[in-house]
């Protein structure tokens, strides 16, 4: 029943290819025939649509009248909604990973006639059905300059899926081959990473250096470095970092490689190499985030000297600042304050400082982060950022001035609930119960308050008792009554 609705012309194709999803997802390998069967065209609907190709290059006038003589459009229209279920057709293939599919998926990828939209979807069908007897043929189109660069590069990315091994000499050929598209050797290169086998990694060192490969291939390959984990060319790679005959953003992928590769044992050594300011300042930026994965400590104090250098790109510098936390050491809290509150630094770099500092620096961090959220004169996304990581450094010694914050009519909404939400999670002071409750008949925010309240009365041990609209309350250790001026309405 679903399949005729899926080939209803009459249906909406949206519904049509919802229907043959479905289908695909229950698994059923009794519906493979069936998908392959939108797969085979015939020469007479070829025949037609290479007809009305040329119809419509004629006059308009024409075209309409040779159209409503044989109806060519619709037969048209109805080949665009077919190769829509063909596409969904060929990953579902994929999907039911039958084997039976093979040979007609390998005659579509090899047929120049199919539509190359059709074409680039078969190899990532057949790595995800893992069938290795297909390298062959998969290798013969990629190494094929006439077939379309998009079925190309998924075919290479297929290779690598399928993890063909055997297919590693003919990869590092095209990344050897100066005349290659530096797209389809960016994707080359991925291939390889994706096979994960580390024996080929030194092979690929050296084409790290070849000035003729394209940059963009040559940062795939040391992505690929990376993702090998072949440790033994972690020392020839760092012997690449300062080299300036290769561009910079190469040696910032090399560094991310040796990060990969965790080779805490060349600590040392990349913040000897942080220190030279002859290097490039991005290549430094990427050393020391290299230098934070591997949770080098030393590398601390250089690092956030360079949070304000302005060569860096501010990007770079705010990775920095939220990566210290790996490095994190109570003596970074000064430093990291001072540049916070640096009003030359740009705002990004200066919240991801804050945000550092509120995930770290515990209380030792507050005084710092409530100074800069009631500062009216920093950027409000700052204040914001700022009032955020005081709600996670808050503690129980700072409650009179979270309540003073939260109740200052001058500091911004976010602000003062942040400083509720402070409140809410540590106070504990018979005072802050004091305060509000005498707040919450004139407050903008109620809903904050109160919850603030109830959690720092039962904290203080203190109970809320309510006598018409007025709020009281009481101490449980000396139940004298209090009163505030809380009204019914205000508690929601």
């Amino acid at each position: 029943m679903v399949q005729a609705l899926v080939e209803d012309p009459g249906l909406d194709i949206g519904l049509r290819v919802a229907l043959l999803n479905a289908l695909a997802e229950t698994g059923l390998p009794s519906i493979t025939p069936w998908l392959m069967g939108f797969l085979r065209e015939s020469r007479w609907r070829h025949l037609l649509a290479r007809v009305w190709e040329q119809i419509r290059t004629l006059p308009p006038f024409l075209m309409q009248w040779i159209d409503r003589l044989t109806g060519l459009s619709t037969v048209a229209q109805e080949d665009f909604s077919r190769m829509l279920l063909q596409r969904q057709a060929i990953a579902a293939l994929g999907l039911l990973r039958d084997r039976r599919a093979i040979p007609l998926l390998v005659r579509i990828l090899k047929n120049p006639q199919v539509h190359p939209s059709l074409r680039a979807l078969v190899p990532d069908a057949l790595a995800a059905i893992g069938e290795t007897k297909v390298v062959p043929e998969l290798l013969t189109l990629l190494r094929d300059r006439g077939t379309d660069s998009m079925i190309r590069e998924r075919i290479a990315l297929a290779l690598g899926t399928i993890k063909a091994t055997s297919a590693t000499q003919a990869l590092l050929e095209l990344l050897r081959d100066p005349m290659e598209d530096p797209f389809i050797q960016a994707r080359v290169a991925l291939a390889i990473g994706l096979m994960r086998d580390p024996s080929v990694a030194l092979e690929l060192v050296p084409l790290l250096r070849q000035e003729n490969l394209p940059v963009t291939a040559r940062r795939a390959i040391a992505d690929a470095l990376g993702t090998l984990r072949n440790r033994e060319v972690a020392r020839s790679l760092i012997q690449l970092l300062p080299e300036e005959r290769i561009p910079a953003s190469v040696r910032q992928s090399i560094a991310d490689a040796i990060g990969a590769l965790g080779a805490s044992e060349l600590g040392d050594e990349l913040l000897w190499l942080l220190r030279d300011e002859r290097i490039d300042p991005h290549v430094r930026g990427a050393i020391a985030l290299t230098l934070t994965t591997l949770r080098h400590r030393p590398a601390a104090s250089e690092i956030i000297s360079l949070l304000s250098d302005i060569r860096i790109d501010p990007s770079i510098r705010q990775s920095l600042a939220e990566s210290l936390g790996s490095l994190w050491d109570p003596s970074l809290i000064a430093p990291l304050t001072r540049l916070a509150h640096e009003g030359t630094l740009e705002p990004a770099v200066r919240q991801a400082i804050v945000r550092t500092l509120g995930e770290h620096g515990g209380p030792e961090a507050f005084s710092a982060l409530w100074i800069l959220a009631k500062n009216a004169e920093a950027p409000i996304s700052l204040r914001r950022a700022a009032a955020d990581a005081m709600v996670a450094s808050a503690s129980a010694e700072f409650e009179e001035v979270l309540v003073s914050l939260a109740l200052d009519p001058e500091i911004p909404p976010y602000i003062r609930g942040r400083a509720l939400e402070a409140l809410r999670r540590v106070g504990n002071d018979v005072e802050t119960v004091q305060a509000l409750v005498a707040a919450l008949p004139e407050s903008d925010m109620p809903n904050a308050v109160f919850r603030a309240l109830v959690e720092v009365t039962r904290r203080a041990r203190v109970r809320l008792l309510r006598k018409g609209a007025t709020i009281h309350w009481i101490s449980e250790e000396n139940p004298i009554q209090r009163s505030g001026g809380g009204h019914r309405e205000d508690l929601h």
